[in-house]
């Protein structure tokens, strides 16, 4: 070979493993030393390994082009297609989160930028969603849970915020996106009791019973007041 030509080939191999070590991670099988002869078949087996590793180089590239466009696609269904999405705001303009429903045009299912659900009531501005609460102990006192497939409008999900029924708001309570679902056996559960106006403790043991864990909401993580917003509230 050429000693010129083998210079200049050993001199592009070195020059290309350099740049492209960097960007794949790839290393070639030989290495030449000063004042050594070299063979064609090293400098082709070098060649090669460096067009192995720009080949993977842009099979990881493309690979993340196909992830970020299905995550831009998903990302554009989430927020509908593309389309502002539609915000609910209290009487006095503050943002409570996104519109992703209606309630026979009198309540609002909110998603709050926590991530976190309920229906507002457009009219009242406090929260649209209730049960009661069940625990295991025979009195209503201890943890309470939500049974699920109790919650109104099939909101019986981890991330929502609801009330105990009562003929008056009352604070509300939260289910954490990480709570896990129990079984549990119930030994009693609060109901409101209309004809007393009042809450009442009611003592049925039932075995089997799946629901959460809940807890007194908190505005910070869930990004629902505890309190009724301003109302009217408005849809922009």
């Amino acid at each position: 070979m050429n000693k010129n030509i083998l210079k200049k080939a050993i001199l592009i191999a070195t020059s290309l493993w350099a740049c492209q070590s960097i960007a794949v991670g790839f290393t070639v099988p030989n290495t030449f030393v000063s004042g050594t002869a070299a063979s064609a078949a090293e400098v082709n087996a070098n060649f090669e390994a460096i067009e192995t590793g720009i080949d993977n180089n842009a099979n990881n590239i493309n690979t993340n082009i196909t992830d970020i466009n299905t995550n831009t696609a998903n990302i554009a269904a989430l927020s509908g297609g593309g389309t502002p999405a539609l915000q609910l705001k209290d009487a006095n303009g503050v943002v409570v989160g996104r519109v992703v429903g209606t309630l026979f045009y009198s309540g609002f299912h909110v998603l709050t930028g926590s991530g976190y659900r309920t229906i507002l009531s457009s009219s009242e501005g406090d929260v649209q969603i209730f049960t009661n609460l069940y625990y295991v102990s025979s009195d209503c006192t201890g943890a309470g849970y939500a049974l699920k497939g109790l919650l109104a409008n099939n909101m019986d999900l981890a991330g929502v915020v609801f009330e105990v029924k009562s003929v008056t708001p009352t604070p509300p309570y939260y289910i954490p996106y990480d709570e896990p679902l129990a079984v549990i056996t119930t030994g009693s559960f609060a109901y409101y009791d209309s004809g007393s106006a009042a809450m009442v403790c009611f003592a049925r043991t039932t075995p089997d019973q799946a629901g959460y864990l809940v807890y007194p909401n908190d505005p910070v993580v869930t990004g629902i007041s505890n309190i009724a917003y301003p109302a009217r509230m408005i849809v922009e």
